[in-house]
């Protein structure tokens, strides 16, 4: 039986405060590497950082530093890793 993880709503910031610039991987892919999802998560109204300036290629959602992190390495989306590492 095959386990399904509902992808996580991108522009929930109180549940995935942590975005990554696409692109902002080790293989510099803009694009997840496992689904193709894109990123969906583009405006600064969306971001609220004063200090970020937000790129054309969007950012990516993640729910702790650490998932943020694996994205540097694997450049999956948080559904991704879910299902891959599980969802904690």
């Amino acid at each position: 039986m095959t386990k399904t993880i509902p992808s996580p709503d991108p522009f929930d910031t109180a549940t995935y405060p942590y975005g990554k610039e696409a692109g902002a991987n080790k293989f510099s892919t803009t694009s997840c590497p496992t689904c193709g999802k894109l990123p969906t998560h583009p405006t600064t109204e969306e971001y609220p950082d004063a200090n970020a300036q937000i790129s054309a290629s969007g950012y990516f959602m993640f729910r702790d530093k650490l998932s943020a992190k694996e994205y540097y390495i694997s450049g999956m989306c948080q559904a991704c890793q879910d299902s891959v590492f599980g969802d904690f």
